[in-house]
Parts: C-alpha cells; sequence; structure tokens
C-alpha cells in the first residue's frame, strides 16, 4: 500500500477512486494521452476504473505491488501522477505532471521522494522507461541519477540506477 509523503512542495497522497476528477483533469490534456502513447481517459468514471485497477494491483499471485501517488501543491492543488511498480528489490517509476505545472521541478521532487522512501523499504533499483527524445522525462530521469541503458522496454527506452 502506497503512503503518503510529504516533500518541501508537495504533499504526495496514496491514489483513491475519490481522487478521479482531479487525476482526469491532469490525464485529459490531449499532450499528455501523445507523451503516453494513448488517448487520454473520456470521463472521470473511466478515469475511476483505472484507478480501481490500480489500487486492486495485479493480483495474489504476483510479486509485483502497485503503489500509486495523487501529487498536490501544499495549497492542494494537484499537480501530478507518479507511481512505482515494484518487483522484489527493483522499482519501476512513472511520472506525468500537469501541463500548466511542467518545468517546475514537481516531477524530480516527487519521485525522489519516492525513491528515498522505497529505498528505505529495501528497494535498492530504481528503473523507468522513457520514450525515445522525450527530453522532458530524460531530464527527470538525470536528475534522479537514472542512467539511460542499451534496454528496451514496451518500445521504450530504459533508463536505470547504476549500482
Amino acid at each position: 500500500m502506497s503512503t503518503l509523503i510529504t516533500t518541501t512542495r508537495l504533499v504526495l497522497r496514496p491514489l483513491r477512486p475519490q481522487d478521479a476528477d482531479e487525476l482526469f483533469e491532469i490525464m485529459r490534456d490531449p499532450a499528455i494521452g501523445a507523451a503516453m502513447g494513448e488517448p487520454p481517459p473520456a470521463s472521470p468514471s473511466v478515469m475511476r476504473e483505472r484507478i480501481e485497477e490500480w489500487t486492486r494491483g495485479p493480483g495474489a499471485d504476483s510479486d509485483e505491488r502497485w503503489l500509486n501517488w495523487l501529487a498536490w501543491t501544499q495549497d492542494w492543488r494537484p499537480v501530478a501522477h507518479l507511481a512505482a511498480t515494484v518487483q522484489g528489490s527493483l522499482a519501476w517509476l512513472a511520472w506525468i505532471v500537469a501541463v500548466e505545472h511542467q518545468r517546475q521541478g514537481f516531477a524530480t521532487e516527487g519521485a525522489s521522494a519516492i525513491m528515498t522512501h522505497l529505498a528505505a523499504n529495501g528497494v535498492h533499483t530504481f528503473a523507468a522507461s522513457i520514450p525515445e527524445d522525450h527530453e522532458a522525462s530524460e531530464g527527470v530521469a538525470r536528475n534522479l541519477d537514472l542512467r539511460m541503458t542499451d534496454e528496451i522496454a514496451n518500445g521504450e527506452r530504459v533508463w536505470r540506477t547504476v549500482e
């Protein structure tokens, strides 16, 4: 289960179905869908269904844990969705920042806090799959000390911590 994480500027609260309206506002922008390579959710109810699926996780027979947070500014404006898929001591990180809040360091700040939290709980390696030449996400990965590898996952370049 995700836990509440705070940073200097953000409160990362575990994502709940009740957050569907707020996450829909972030995800509905066509620029977000284009960056993710999928269409945006059609409605808040579709977003709620996705959140319910994410909170259920992959199933009892899987060794994965799906952790999701909605990042809020200190004045309670939702700015980003951050996620970690944890497999043993490896966590795959993902971040989606609302278009109007991009390039303000929220992805780096939130993902760094998640890495610190997970490292304190036995995660030693971090990775992210990033579309080729997606400069903003590559910049976040560099800020998190992830390094580009020759690996490809789901058609995207893998960045990971170097041990």
